[in-house]
């Protein structure tokens, strides 16, 4: 099981689940840590050319 915020693996006592029931569809649940985790770095745009 891993948080799905900062990528960290966890264990069951270390976890939280977070039920999140859609509007309109299945909804889902993600793992994330008790204690508030910093994100991990994500590439959200292409890099650039190096010009």
């Amino acid at each position: 099981m891993f948080c799905q915020r900062c990528d960290k693996p966890l264990t069951d006592d270390e976890a939280e689940r977070i039920v999140n029931a859609g509007a309109t569809g299945a909804g889902g649940t993600i793992t994330v840590c008790r204690i508030p985790c910093k994100p991990s770095p994500r590439q959200t745009s292409p890099v650039g050319l190096g010009r």
